[in-house]
């Protein structure tokens, strides 16, 4: 049984980094199957394919292989001397006989590999200034946020309010849209006031009373609308003494006035 080797480091470098799933598999099967031949790296255009299909991405086979080809993962032209032209056309992992054993065609042969040492020593240096790479990169996922990830802390400090929202306004439904309406608004103190100011007086209204509540809009409906600015006519808000400027509609102003109003005669 033979082996190929993968650097442990291969799922944080940068050439994996962002790249299609179905591509990384393929570099991975194509790696495998190079050791297995031992063909120095080596794979045909014919079995990529047939690799691909494993994971049930024949179709784009040659698509993801052009993929690898961008990233440098694997190369169209092998290193010199290694051509094998009776295989036909195909693509060579990159660096694939700096970290994997040359195939020996002559089984007596041990002469020294000068050429290969010397690319070793590039590939350590390389190492080297990778591994710097990878201690930056880890430092920076351990210490910044992940943008794609909520920051619970921060969502909750933002929502501040919203449970008061609720118990007040009447009709309880799409509560998680409401929440992200509410966390978008992020109404500071004086707003969120002027909001239940605005539901003590529309709920009193015609409409929002009208075939038992039929017509009272989403919560989440609601906050995005801004329908705390809507002006209520005078007439359908029975019982409640407000004033009446203009043409018979009630302002924010006035909203605001008469809660004072409301106040004071529930102290008396």
């Amino acid at each position: 049984m033979s082996w190929a080797r993968l650097d442990d480091k291969a799922y944080a470098h940068p050439k994996f980094l962002g790249l299609d799933p179905a591509a990384i598999a393929l570099y991975w099967l194509g790696l495998s199957y190079a050791a297995n031949i031992e063909s120095d790296g080596f794979i045909p255009r014919a079995q990529v394919p047939i690799l691909a299909a494993v994971f049930k991405a024949h179709r784009r086979a040659i698509k993801l292989a052009d993929m690898l080809v961008e990233r440098g993962l694997w190369d169209e032209k092998g290193p010199i001397g290694f051509e094998i032209p009776s295989l036909g056309s195909g693509w060579w992992v990159h660096d694939y006989l700096i970290y994997n054993p040359k195939r020996e065609r002559d089984p007596s042969a041990t002469r020294a590999r000068p050429e290969r040492d010397a690319s070793a020593s590039r590939a350590r240096h390389e190492n080297e200034t990778t591994n710097t790479i990878f201690q930056t990169f880890n430092t920076e996922c351990n210490t910044a946020p992940d943008p794609t990830r909520p920051d619970l802390k921060k969502k909750k400090l933002i929502a501040v309010g919203f449970d008061e929202f609720w118990i007040a306004y009447p009709k309880h439904v799409s509560k998680a849209s409401a929440i992200k309406a509410w966390v978008k608004l992020n109404p500071n103190e004086d707003l969120r006031k002027r909001i239940l100011a605005a539901l003590t007086i529309q709920k009193k209204s015609k409409q929002w009373n009208k075939n038992g509540g039929e017509f009272i809009p989403y919560p989440a409906s609601w906050i995005n609308g801004k329908k705390w600015e809507d002006d209520l006519d005078v007439a359908i808000l029975p019982g409640v003494a407000l004033p009446q400027p203009g043409r018979g509609l009630i302002t924010r102003e006035t909203i605001a006035a008469s809660m004072e109003r409301m106040r004071k005669a529930k102290q008396e």
